[in-house]
């Protein structure tokens, strides 16, 4: 895991944390149900046995300090959204140059009263990009969701491609970070997790 901070700046209202093993199972059950809301809006992007079977991959990807939590201020107990977020990501986007951020697993609680916390979490890897000096944030989704590719592009991602992953197609999303954030990004401290 690399010497970055355990809580690091973000939107106002949201505080973003490092993830622990400790909260895995809640990382999992936040996974479980983004998947059952979008099986209801039609769309299979984490069938369930595919989740189940990531379980392993999820812990790793923590010890990795890869996984991000977000948590309303006020109750930092409940994690409201989670994001996976890597510096490298070959097997989609061969070989980059540029710093990239790439990022995964974007899910929120699908209570209606955490609405907007998505965008807060763009914003915030907005920022986080620029604080690791990164130019890109880039992403991969499945080719067939459209209404995710209709959020990204609504948020300034621009399609920039297509893979294949496992017979499964995939479209390439990018946004260039502009480097420039409102100053209510204050920097706050936090336990991990």
């Amino acid at each position: 895991m690399s010497d970055l901070p355990q809580a690091v700046p973000c939107p106002p209202e949201l505080l973003m944390r490092r993830a622990t093993l400790e909260v895995c199972q809640e990382i999992i059950e936040l996974l479980q149900q983004s998947a059952k809301w979008l099986q209801q809006c039609g769309v299979t992007q984490w069938p369930p046995d595919w989740l189940l079977s990531q379980v392993p991959l999820v812990c790793e990807q923590i010890k990795l300090g890869w996984v991000w939590t977000a948590r309303q201020q006020g109750n930092s107990q409940k994690i409201i959204g989670i994001v996976t977020i890597r510096e490298h990501a070959e097997e989609y986007w061969g070989t980059v140059r540029e710093p990239t951020l790439f990022l995964q697993k974007l899910a929120r609680h699908r209570d209606p009263v955490y609405a907007g916390v998505g965008k807060k979490m763009l914003l915030w890897l907005e920022h986080e990009a620029c604080r690791r000096h990164c130019q890109w944030l880039r992403l991969e989704c499945l080719e067939s969701n459209t209404a995710l590719h209709r959020y990204y592009e609504m948020h300034g991602f621009a399609r920039t491609g297509h893979v294949t992953d496992h017979g499964t197609p995939l479209l390439l999303y990018q946004k260039r970070v502009s480097g420039v954030f409102s100053s209510s990004f204050g920097l706050l401290t936090g336990l991990p997790g």
